[in-house]
């Protein structure tokens, strides 16, 4: 392999944004990086690299960048197509889309805003009329790779995840504990927040008040915070809400945390979940297949069913109190960034 190029002008935040940022280091490191097309909302974190290409957040700009890469490809070389969405032309290089959107190929209906629920509409019909225009195609998880055969056939799928565990510290034994749970999740409507208030209003009925730490968007999740607030005002829940907290922090507050919740209806990774393994939480999870396929030794609770987590929730502290507790370990194998290039 004699370099990587990189194209994702449209990642900008969540677990995209990390995973592309661990990608482009680990380029680095083995020499193996091209040019790298991102978005200059990134230009902070990529600085000590020359090897980028910044693009403002527009289709305009991502459609200049694309025909720029069409137009010079480099012999021997592999382009990566990091933002789920394939080129609109084939390559005259080594072509590969690293799909890590779920919401782009299952059909499902949540209560998105219009100009979102537009968004995936379009990028969906974009995906399916030019994925063909790739080698491969990357996916994460065993329900992303089934998802996919589904959405389009005949194309040739791999599942390979990467993460760079050893950037999360292990968990500091001697922390003083603050929380009972902690999501770690913007509120997004298949995240599910509603689902841990409304367990949490019938724990404060039965008398039950666990500690629950929130990490929201400021700007992005205002009237969930407000519904939070309504109720935690009313049933004097014990839920602190914390607004934007960067990646390299979060760490710290899992350090300070019991366990794990996770209601997400849908993940095409999880990247939480794996955290949390690695650094020993106890995870209470929604049963869905991409929880049992990652993972084993979960607190798990009916999907949508707010008395079966608030069941949980009290099964879970009573096995901690009785150092009964189960603690769950991955079932998928999740290389780093480096050994995922070696591999491509």
């Amino acid at each position: 392999m004699k370099r990587v190029d990189i194209f994702a002008p449209n990642v900008r935040h969540g677990g995209g944004k990390i995973l592309l940022l661990q990608l482009v280091n680990s380029l680095i490191e083995e020499k193996l990086i091209g040019t790298v097309y991102a978005s200059a909302d990134l230009q902070k974190e990529l600085s000590h690299s020359s090897d980028i290409i910044y693009n403002s957040n527009s289709i305009f700009s991502k459609l200049k960048s694309e025909i720029n890469l069409i137009k010079n490809p480099i012999k021997g070389s592999t382009v990566l197509f990091f933002g789920n969405l394939p080129p609109i032309k084939k390559l005259n290089a080594k072509s590969i889309l690293y799909l890590h959107n779920i919401l782009l190929i299952k059909k499902v209906d949540y209560k998105f805003a219009l100009k979102t629920k537009i968004r995936l509409i379009l990028e969906r019909i974009y995906l399916w009329l030019f994925i063909k225009n790739v080698d491969e195609v990357y996916v994460q998880t065993p329900v992303m790779f089934e998802e996919l055969k589904k959405f389009k056939k005949g194309l040739n799928i791999k599942i390979k995840p990467f993460m760079n565990l050893n950037l999360i510290h292990n968990k500091n034994k001697h922390a003083k504990e603050k929380y009972d749970f902690i999501y770690p999740s913007y509120g997004y409507p298949y995240k599910n927040h509603k689902l841990i208030i409304k367990s949490w209003i019938e724990l404060a009925q039965c008398n039950h008040y666990p500690s629950l730490c929130l990490m929201l968007d400021k700007d992005l999740d205002n009237s969930l915070y407000l519904h939070i607030e309504k109720f935690k005002k009313e049933f004097n829940l014990n839920i602190e809400v914390l607004f934007n907290i960067p990646n390299e922090q979060i760490a710290d507050y899992y350090n300070t945390s019991n366990a794990l919740i996770w209601p997400s209806l849908e993940e095409s990774f999880g990247m939480p979940i794996i955290e949390a393994v690695n650094l020993g939480l106890r995870i209470l999870a929604t049963d869905q297949k991409y929880i049992t396929d990652m993972i084993e030794g979960a607190y798990i609770f009916d999907t949508n069913n707010s008395t079966s987590m608030k069941n949980m929730v009290i099964k879970l502290l009573n096995d901690k109190e009785l150092n009964k507790s189960i603690y769950p370990k991955l079932k998928l194998h999740i290389p780093n960034s480096n050994d995922f290039i070696k591999s491509m």
